[in-house]
């Protein structure tokens, strides 16, 4: 740099929006390669080991030309009973409890559809998931504490 020159600004981050299959990944990729810089993901499902289908996660040669950052870090867990400690218990309660492995396609995971005074409330099922929802049917929504046991 000559003296008297500006000196050129250096990017302290740039981030990438869109909806998915925009070809964000793509984007990134290309951008710190030209401006030598590393990536940081935020993709929900780009955290999660196992978790490969249905994301633009970056294959091992990427990842080797390029420092890539929060990827991989969590895994998809085996879950085989969930116990549902209510607030009230003695008032009852109707659910739906649902498991995910990618938090978009949902399956059903336990229930008690009709209102029951139960403590806590068990379901037992092999799965292996990231996620759980639950639905509160009938009575307090309030859950006391909520096990899940692998």
């Amino acid at each position: 740099m000559a003296l008297g020159q500006p000196a050129r600004a250096r990017a302290q981050a740039i981030a990438l929006l869109g909806p998915t299959a925009s070809g964000k990944s793509r984007a990134a990729m290309q951008l710190a390669e030209e401006l030598e810089l590393e990536i940081v993901s935020v993709d929900s499902a780009q955290v999660y080991r196992q978790m490969d289908v249905g994301t633009a996660k970056p294959t091992a040669a990427d990842r080797a030309r390029v420092a890539h950052h929060l990827i991989d870090l969590g895994a998809v867990q085996p879950i085989t009973r969930t116990e549902l400690y209510f607030v009230k218990p003695t008032a009852g309660h109707a659910y739906w409890l649902e498991y995910s492995r990618d938090g978009k396609h949902w399956k059903p995971y336990g229930a008690e559809r009709a209102l029951m005074v139960e403590s806590p409330h068990i379901d037992r099922k092999k799965v292996r998931a990231r996620y759980l929802r639950l639905h509160v049917l009938k009575g307090e929504a309030g859950l006391w504490e909520f096990k899940i046991f692998d």
